[in-house]
């Protein structure tokens, strides 16, 4: 994505097979954080940011309530990821 760093376009590369396989939609509702990203199906959203990550990437699992606006998601589960073997494994489990 252009407005993306390179950290973002590289995990997009990478994945871009699994998240086509799976119809995964990505969603930026960050338009002003180059760092930040989304993964969504059926109402559910993986969110991840790379800003300042040394070797992780945090992520939120969010949903996303029917009765409320677009754009608002709960947060259910945060923490940090490893690897994108760990990132597909989460939406593999969450999203698929």
């Amino acid at each position: 994505m252009k407005n993306k760093h390179k950290s973002i376009n590289k995990i997009l590369v990478e994945i871009y097979g699994f998240l086509n396989e799976h119809n995964i939609d990505i969603i930026d509702f960050w338009d002003g954080d180059r760092c930040a990203i989304g993964f969504s199906k059926n109402h559910r959203l993986i969110y991840i940011n790379t800003y300042n990550q040394q070797n992780q990437i945090y992520f939120e699992i969010e949903e996303h309530p029917a009765e409320l606006n677009d754009t608002f998601y709960e947060v259910l589960s945060k923490g940090y990821l490893l690897n994108l073997n760990e990132l597909t494994l989460l939406m593999d489990n969450y999203l698929v």
